[in-house]
């Protein structure tokens, strides 16, 4: 995979402006604070919140933690519940 810049890879030019698909960087991170985040609910997300959630750390412990309550009452505003859990690998293959 080739990085098009820090945040997004290669292959995700197309729609990164846009924002209009999940980004590899925040599926990272759902992995990590094991939020089962569907397109559908990422697309009730406004532009800033959706940015937010690509800029947003969750690389501590506090970190994930906050990301994961934060992602949560994102879904449950927009959507009236919240989105399912996975769980969490203490061990993913990327880290």
């Amino acid at each position: 995979m080739t990085a098009l810049n820090d945040t997004y890879f290669q292959f995700e030019a197309d729609f990164v402006a846009s924002l209009r698909c999940i980004p590899m960087q925040v599926r990272y991170k759902l992995d990590t604070c094991g939020v089962k985040l569907k397109l559908h609910h990422w697309n009730q997300f406004s532009t800033e919140e959706r940015q937010q959630l690509v800029d947003m750390p969750c690389d501590t412990e506090a970190a994930i933690a906050h990301y994961h309550d934060h992602l949560q009452t994102l879904v449950t505003q927009h959507a009236g519940a919240p989105a399912g859990e996975l769980p969490i690998d203490p061990a993913p293959p990327w880290a």
